[in-house]
């Protein structure tokens, strides 16, 4: 059974059997486990039953241009241009849609942290106002990188701009698998890039709870756990030399 629009607000938490019900928009659900699964919302949710899940927002920018579709056939793949340090890919119609990867480096990661704790609504601030707008300097500079990568386009024509957001973690690496708290809690949360990887995420998330086990040989998602987060200062990641990178 699948439902659409249905906000989960509060969880019934028993200490034996963990979380038994789930109180949601569209009634209380009982239930044997639970996948956790809502990204940049995970902080603001799980802490009414006293959880730190380690997530937090880091924005970019998105602007559209309206081209010629002489300039952008319907087979243009995705494009990560490491010159330019943009994607570019199509999107509806004739429109060229870019936006600049996440950051890596450990004071951009902090900052993301601090602003996630200082702001009450949670990932809500998707949605705020503050987000769909762009300033002169911004638009320039897409502007620049979009006739970098493409020299024969005509002029691009701005067709609007808009905060996106990134779920990230403190290492940037995905939260897979058990809570190390709640016995029938699974964690499935990705670090700016889950979307790639959903189908096997699902499968993973499905043989752990199914056949308490991964029936795949070759991977082994303890380095993912939310246990490496576990009574750790995690502005250890921060200052992580891996981090100190600004690659796509």
């Amino acid at each position: 059974m699948f439902f659409e629009h249905c906000q989960v607000s509060d969880f019934q938490l028993e200490t034996q059997h963990g979380i038994t019900a789930i109180y949601t928009s569209q009634g209380k659900f009982f239930t044997e486990h639970v996948v956790n699964a809502s990204g940049g919302w995970s902080s603001e949710l799980f802490a009414g039953i006293g959880l730190t899940i380690p997530v937090a927002l880091q924005p970019v920018y998105v602007a559209n241009f309206l081209v010629s579709v002489n300039d952008i056939p319907e087979s243009l793949p995705i494009i990560a241009d490491f010159v330019n340090q943009a994607y570019f890919r199509r999107w509806r119609g004739s429109i060229l849609h870019m936006h600049q990867p996440r950051r890596r480096q450990g004071k951009d990661i902090a900052s993301s942290f601090s602003r996630a704790t200082m702001n009450p609504d949670g990932a809500n601030v998707i949605y705020d106002a503050l987000s769909f707008n762009v300033h002169h300097q911004q638009l320039e500079d897409y502007v620049g990188k979009v006739t970098n990568r493409f020299p024969k386009m005509g002029q691009p024509v701005y067709a609007g701009g808009y905060h996106s957001f990134f779920d990230i973690t403190p290492d940037l690496k995905f939260i897979l698998g058990l809570d190390t708290q709640v016995g029938n809690l699974y964690h499935c949360l990705g670090a700016g890039q889950a979307l790639k990887y959903a189908p096997i995420f699902g499968e993973l998330i499905a043989d752990l709870i199914i056949e308490q086990q991964i029936t795949y040989d070759a991977i082994g998602i303890e380095e993912f756990g939310i246990s490496r987060f576990i009574d750790k200062d995690i502005s250890h990641y921060w200052h992580t030399e891996s981090l100190v990178q600004n690659s796509l």
